[in-house]
């Protein structure tokens, strides 16, 4: 009979507390997937930077198309989800045509049918086998004959724009096209600057055949004695004397290149472009208004400021034109301004007169 203290064998205790060759290797496993999802969310992030560079200059069909291949893995590839959370936002394009699908590739031929099919089941094998060089992969496919996708992107872009004009603006306004076509009579005529944010019919919500719209760099109007510049003083003539327009509408905007360009100009310096300096110059009386105003502000402060003095200088300069403060004057016309600050979604008013201009009211 074995005394009560009696030890066990060494051996024995060794096998009573370690740990089962299988719980061993299932730890390492979940170990090595978490690895692998951490590598993979990290190649996957960088990918949607690319992806997203791929739908601003228009590759979102290939884009979308290569999204839905990366759902249809879900059977095979338990990172798919992953893939859908990460490049949903960037890869499905701003405007997605009602049915996308793989051919939407072969549609922008940006790959012929029998490369891209090849190398998407090549791409679907290696995001099984080796999940964190996935991104790697679709790269590739992302990228492949770039040159050729961005001569025909663009040509896509426009016929689609058109169509969804035609489709959602003109046939759904009859009436009011064929009264465009015998001839148009603007109530208003609006300069405002060339910048891509600010299109005056898309904030203000001017229909076809409402407002003659002129617009250049910085929303500015040279004086009359500035022959240099015809192309906006024409515009005037013609909105005025030709289509007798009842409201003229200068609208300014916040964060202006043209202004920033105007408030950090170099005195004494070499010229750093061939047009853009001499035409701010339009600007330069806004220019020291704000100057004499925030001279200590941040150069950003001074901008907005710039922004807002423009405005008045250009209605001031129309005041200028003859024919222009001759209909102000009988009241046949109207001289407006306005500040579209694209940042906090806001719209100041003011009117303009011989005599002065209105409390600015903000909207």
């Amino acid at each position: 009979m074995d005394s009560p203290d009696k030890q066990p064998h060494p051996r024995a205790r060794h096998t009573s507390t370690r740990v089962p060759h299988a719980v061993q290797r299932e730890e390492e496993q979940r170990r090595a997937k978490k690895r692998s999802k951490e590598q993979l969310r990290t190649e996957s992030l960088m990918l949607r930077r690319e992806a997203f560079v791929l739908r601003e200059t228009s590759y979102g069909q290939i884009a979308a198309a290569s999204l839905l291949w990366i759902q249809s893995l879900g059977s095979r590839c338990s990172v798919a989800n992953i893939f859908t959370r990460e490049f949903s936002t960037a890869l499905v394009p701003r405007d997605p045509s009602p049915e996308i699908s793989m051919s939407s590739l072969q549609r922008s031929r940006a790959l012929p049918s029998s490369e891209f099919l090849q190398q998407k089941d090549h791409a679907s094998n290696y995001c099984v086998e080796k999940p964190q060089n996935a991104a790697a992969s679709l790269r590739k496919i992302f990228c492949s004959q770039q040159v050729q996708q961005t001569r025909l992107a663009p040509a896509e872009r426009i016929k689609q724009g058109f169509q969804r004009f035609k489709q959602e603006t003109y046939n759904q306004k009859p009436e009011l096209f064929s009264q465009l076509a015998t001839g148009q009579h603007p109530k208003f005529m609006v300069i405002a600057c060339s910048d891509s944010r600010v299109c005056p019919t898309t904030i203000l919500g001017f229909q076809p055949g409402e407002a003659f719209v002129v617009r250049n760099i910085a929303n500015m109007v040279p004086p009359p004695e500035q022959a240099g510049y015809p192309g906006t003083s024409a515009a005037l003539e013609y909105a005025v004397t030709a289509l007798k327009v009842e409201n003229i509408l200068v609208i300014g905007h916040s964060r202006c290149g043209g202004i920033k360009a105007l408030m950090t100009q170099k005195e004494n310096t070499n010229k750093w472009s061939s047009f853009i300096e001499d035409w701010v110059e339009i600007g330069r009386p806004a220019r020291a208004v704000t100057l004499a105003a925030a001279a200590q502000q941040q150069v950003e402060h001074q901008c907005t400021k710039c922004e807002k003095e423009s405005v008045n200088v250009s209605l001031a300069n129309l005041l200028a034109f003859p024919f222009i403060k001759e209909a102000v004057s009988s009241g046949t016309l109207a001289l407006h301004g306005g500040y579209y600050n694209f940042v906090e979604g806001s719209f100041e008013y003011w009117w303009y007169g011989i005599d002065g201009k209105s409390e600015v009211s903000k909207f």
